[in-house]
């Protein structure tokens, strides 16, 4: 079995684990008026899975010292590298969960949408039948993420990211190239239009915005929340100071499921060698992603 077939095991193994505990985080507080970008305090002791939001300290992240393009802008065009220990202490065993990670009855638009979720069919997840996962569910994956763009000053921008999981390609459209709302776009990845914003107020972007609609319904997570297709989840990217980190805070708005927005705060670290930032190439095998047998292989990789 090589390395790519590896990961993927214990990835999806790790899913099917965390499933029965239907992990998540929402965000109940209201929006401040004042948006200021913060570095996240990472706790180093305990691994954070990758799909709980972590508290941001008290730090402002000062964009006039993050690394930049010849035109200004964040360089966050690179090879990034998700840490696969990041989901948990070693890679493969679920870390304990706190209280505010599950996701509760409140949390759920409706009493129905709660139940629909209790009764939830997990034998249903695409992912079980190499269903490339769609929409919000993609940008969490943990795996290597690379983003390009399109010549300086273009008039039809795009910002692209390229995923390691599944070989997916997802484009921003930017400037005079973005989505119109008189354009129908519906898909498994809806339409993405992008922007670069001034969170810190110095006159310098720090900030690149995705705004992302057009869903056709799917998985949200991997313990089986389903998404509406009138969905609307974005995107924030930002930089670390030294520029080795990038930083994603998800925001998934679902009214008719969902009584609040749900948030996700994940990172990537920059690729260090020619070996990182290599794409590994990613097979999904049906017949190896069948719950039953990756629990089977996840137990026996543990003795």
């Amino acid at each position: 079995m090589n390395v790519k077939s590896l990961k993927f095991t214990f990835g999806a193994a790790l899913a099917v684990v965390m499933m029965a505990g239907g992990a998540h985080a929402a965000d109940a507080a209201a929006p401040e008026k004042k948006v200021v970008r913060h570095e996240s305090k990472l706790d180093k002791k305990v691994p954070q899975p990758f799909w709980v939001q972590i508290p941001p300290s008290k730090e402002t992240l000062e964009s006039t010292k993050i690394p930049r393009t010849a035109d200004g802008l964040p360089n966050i065009f690179a090879e990034w590298v998700a840490n696969w220990r990041t989901i948990a202490p070693d890679g493969r065993e679920p870390r304990e969960l706190r209280p505010t990670d599950r996701i509760k009855p409140e949390d759920f638009a409706s009493k129905e949408k709660y139940m629909e979720f209790v009764n939830r069919d997990m034998s249903t997840n695409p992912a079980n039948r190499c269903i490339p996962s769609g929409g919000a569910r993609i940008v969490s994956s943990p795996y290597k993420l690379e983003i390009v763009r399109t010549e300086e000053g273009a008039r039809h921008q795009k910002v692209v990211f390229l995923n390691e999981q599944y070989s997916i390609i997802r484009r921003a459209y930017v400037g005079d190239f973005k989505i119109q709302p008189n354009q129908e776009v519906r898909g498994q990845w809806g339409a993405s239009n992008g922007e670069w914003q001034d969170r810190s107020g110095d006159g310098k972007p720090d900030t690149f915005f995705v705004k992302t609609t057009g869903l056709n319904g799917s998985w949200l997570e991997q313990p089986g929340l389903t998404y509406d297709d009138g969905t609307e989840f974005t995107e924030e990217y930002w930089l670390s100071e030294d520029g080795n980190t990038l930083h994603m805070l998800e925001t998934i708005t679902d009214p008719k499921t969902y009584s609040k927005p749900i948030k996700h705060h994940i990172w990537w670290s920059r690729a260090k060698t020619d070996a990182e930032a290599v794409h590994d190439e990613y097979i999904c095998y049906v017949e190896s992603a069948t719950p039953e047998l990756l629990l089977l292989k996840y137990n026996s990789a543990k003795k």
